[in-house]
């Protein structure tokens, strides 16, 4: 595929038949979308393609592989767990896999848009060493914004026009930047570490007028909008790797991560309707909405297998950690005035969102050999998850205080999820053909209450057992 010179990973991929990049950068191949880019079978900052995609150099590849690769704890146990993810691969050029290369680029075109790039890349036996930087007004954000995903539904809720956030997305002018590296360093061949470290901004304006005739039995009605909206984001990753195979028959593999990110948005907006035929004016209004929010999310997985005496006979141990929490608050006023055909609707509030979750999950897996070629396998594993929703919204008093609990847009939610599962499966694999079957049987309990203010609105438990069978 001819491409030009400072093409990126992502022009490439433009190009092949059957792939799809939307206006987020998120890629997807045959309809299944892509979770991860390795370089010559590493892991390019984890789990965010757009990374690659939007800063390696095109002419850097030598070959491209679409995978469906099986899980960590699938490869130790040998048993397929139904978690595939499709991945890309990207095998180097021969001639650039020892030592230092790089590319840089830099532009500048009319109403003020510009876009700088560059990326540098050491390579040395199994070694990889990459650190990349870039800067743009042109919307071209080159990593995942986890803070404006987070907080770009939340609100106070905004009346008579519908809700904030409309323009805070893809629209309008976006400045952003970002700069990270990545790493994969082979100490020794027993123990390999990788892992990057990101940073990533965006600064995205929006002004919107829109105008809209509306045809009525009654009489045409003539209706001008105007927006003006500002969000800004922050986000901050980092994630581990670290890969050790004391000997032939043991592996541990442990991967930690941490991301910190936040959000301001402002957005104010007016309008007015009037009818087509008197010119008079029917109804107008105003908003201003604001809001700031953070948030943090820290996990760790650690997947450990080992061979025990017997060829095919494995124990695989599998640990999963996780904890975060936002906070979300701010304004929101609006008016919409009848000029006195009916009362106004006006809304002013002052709003507090959070959240907060805690999660782990443990898994035991033992495989038995069973005569040529045939394995069985006992397996069991526990998890809980627990959640809370904390969503205050108060409107003035009359002192002028934000004091009086508006229930139409509060609510607290407790949630408490424990899950179980017990399973046995057998998997005979033969030269042209393999087949599995198995049977597992899921208790799980669910415990949630619901809270207006301070006072509980519901407080209620499910108890299920789930019987699955599975070929």
């Amino acid at each position: 595929y001819k491409v030009t010179e400072s093409a990126v990973v992502e022009d490439l991929l433009k190009k092949m038949p059957g792939v799809e990049i939307d206006s987020e950068g998120k890629i997807t191949v045959n309809g299944k979308e892509i979770k991860k880019i390795l370089v010559d079978g590493e892991e390019f900052f984890s789990d965010d393609p757009k990374v690659a995609s939007k800063n390696l150099p095109a002419k850097m590849v030598d070959k491209l592989q679409v995978l469906e690769r099986r899980t960590e704890q699938a490869q130790m146990t040998g048993f397929d767990d139904g978690e595939e993810e499709n991945v890309i691969n990207l095998t180097v050029r021969p001639g650039m896999k020892e030592g230092l290369f790089g590319n840089a680029f830099a532009g500048y075109g009319s109403k003020q848009r510009y876009e700088a790039n560059a990326m540098l890349n050491y390579m040395k036996d199994k070694d990889q060493y990459t650190f990349l930087g870039g800067l743009n007004n042109t919307n071209n954000a080159g990593f995942s914004d986890l803070a404006t995903t987070m907080f770009g539904g939340m609100g106070g809720g905004r009346g008579g026009r519908g809700g904030g956030g409309m323009f805070g997305g893809s629209n309008g002018i976006s400045t952003s930047g970002n700069l990270g590296g990545n790493f994969s360093k082979q100490f020794t061949p027993e123990l390999k570490l990788g892992g990057n470290i990101r940073y990533g901004f965006t600064d995205n304006n929006s002004l919107s007028d829109v105008f809209t005739q509306n045809i009525l039995s009654a009489g045409n009605t003539l209706e001008e909008e105007h927006t003006n909206a500002n969000n800004k984001s922050q986000n901050f990753n980092m994630d581990l790797r670290l890969e050790w195979e004391p000997d032939t028959i043991t592996r541990v593999i442990f991967r930690p991560t941490v991301s910190f990110y936040d959000n301001r948005r402002n957005e104010t907006g007016d309008f007015f309707t009037s009818s087509e035929m008197t010119g008079d004016t029917i109804n107008y209004g105003e908003s201003d909405y604001s809001s700031e929010g953070k948030g943090k999310d820290m996990s760790f997985n650690l997947d450990a297998s080992r061979e025990l005496g017997k060829e095919g006979r494995i124990l695989s141990v599998q640990l999963r950690g996780q904890t975060g929490d936002s906070d979300n608050s701010g304004t929101s006023i609006s008016g919409t005035y009848y000029n006195g055909t009916r009362p106004d609707d006006l809304i002013d509030q002052r709003f507090t969102n959070a959240g907060s979750n805690q999660s782990w999950r443990g898994y035991l897996s033992y495989v038995e050999p069973i005569g040529k070629d045939n394995f069985i396998q006992l397996a069991y594993q526990y998890s809980q998850n627990r959640s809370e929703s904390d969503k205050d919204t108060r409107s003035r008093d009359e002192s002028g205080n934000y004091t009086v609990l508006d229930s139409l847009y509060s609510k607290r939610l407790e949630n408490n999820f424990v899950r179980q599962e017990l399973e046995v499966n057998f998997k005979s694999v033969r030269e042209k053909y393999d087949y599995m079957f198995g049977f597992s049987m899921q208790p799980s309990s669910s415990r949630s209450k619901t809270f207006i203010g301070a006072e509980e609105i519901y407080d209620g438990e499910q108890k299920v057992i789930n019987y699955s069978p599975m070929a």
